[in-house]
């Protein structure tokens, strides 16, 4: 009866150290993953922790390129404008000198002699 005994203490000692065992890898399994998480988590805060100033900064450099096109874009519309009124202008000269031409009174001092070549007076 002691042998059986004996032999039942040695297989439940066999069989808590081999628990034991296990749960000392399991262990290690979980602290080099708490380490990994640990790494990953310091590394994401230490390259999004400068993001909020580099967003605003961003940001306002945004607004001032924003700002910028629509001073530009004002500046294009005037611009457009003069070289609108420049072609009206330019327009009407031109209309003036055909009606003025086709008066003869500028012919007449152009033509020299009918030789087609032109001579002006200053």
């Amino acid at each position: 009866m002691i042998a059986v005994v004996v032999i039942f203490n040695t297989l439940l000692a066999l069989l808590n150290f081999y628990i034991a065992w296990r749960v000392w890898k399991i262990r290690r399994v979980l602290v080099g993953a708490t380490k990994a998480i640990l790494a990953a988590d310091r590394n994401t805060y230490n390259v999004l922790h400068p993001a909020p100033r580099a967003i605003a900064t961003g940001q306002k450099g945004t607004l001032a390129l924003r700002n910028q096109y629509a001073k530009l874009q004002t500046q294009l519309e005037r611009l457009a404008q003069i070289l609108a009124l420049i072609r009206l202008g330019l327009g009407a000269l031109r209309r003036r000198r055909t009606l003025f031409e086709s008066n003869g009174s500028v012919r007449s001092r152009r033509l020299w002699s009918g030789s087609g070549i032109s001579r002006r007076r200053s």
